[in-house]
C-alpha cells in the first residue's frame, strides 16, 4: 500500500501503557512508513470509532485495526465477531494484540476472522521490531481494499 498520506491505525486496547508501547514503537519503527495512530481505550469506542458515530463523526476509516483481545465490558472477540458481521467493516484488516497466545485462544480467533494474531511482548525492542514488520508487510506489501468514505 504506497500512500501520499499517513496510514490510518486503529489501536484498540484498555492497557495504556502496552498503548503508549505500541505508539512508540510505530514512532520508532523505522520503516519510512507513515501512520496515524488513533487510541480508543474500550471495544465500545472502537465500534463507534470505526463506525462513526459520536463522538467519532469525523474519525478517519483505518486502513489497520489493531485490536486488544482482554478488555473489560466489551473484549476483543465481542469486537471481533462485530466487525466480521458488518458489511460496511467486514473487509477490515485486523491484527488481535494479546498477552494469551496458548493455541485454542489462536485458533478461535482465526476462525473468527482476525487477519493476525500477534503476542504482546514484553520488551520494548521487540515490540519496535514487532510494529515494525508488521507496519512493513500491512502498510506497505499487501494490496488493501480502497477506503470507504
Amino acid at each position: 500500500m504506497r500512500q501520499l498520506q499517513p496510514a490510518e491505525v486503529l489501536l484498540v486496547d484498555d492497557d495504556e501503557d502496552a498503548a503508549t508501547i505500541t505508539q512508540a514503537a510505530f514512532a520508532r519503527a523505522g520503516t519510512g512508513i507513515q501512520a496515524r495512530v488513533h487510541h480508543v481505550s474500550n471495544g465500545d469506542a472502537g465500534l463507534r470509532f470505526l463506525r462513526r458515530l459520536p463522538p467519532y463523526e469525523e474519525a478517519p476509516r483505518p486502513h489497520l485495526v489493531l485490536l486488544d483481545l482482554e478488555m473489560p465490558q466489551m473484549g476483543g472477540r465481542e469486537v471481533m465477531a462485530q466487525i466480521a458481521h458488518d458489511p460496511e467493516l467486514c473487509y477490515l484488516p485486523v491484527i488481535i494484540l494479546s498477552s494469551r497466545d496458548d493455541p485454542e485462544t489462536v485458533q478461535d480467533l482465526y476462525r473468527m476472522r482476525c487477519s493476525s494474531f500477534l503476542a504482546k511482548p514484553v520488551d520494548f525492542e521487540q515490540a519496535v521490531r514487532n510494529i515494525g514488520t508488521l507496519a512493513k508487510y500491512w502498510l506497505e506489501t499487501v494490496v488493501l481494499p480502497r477506503q470507504e468514505s
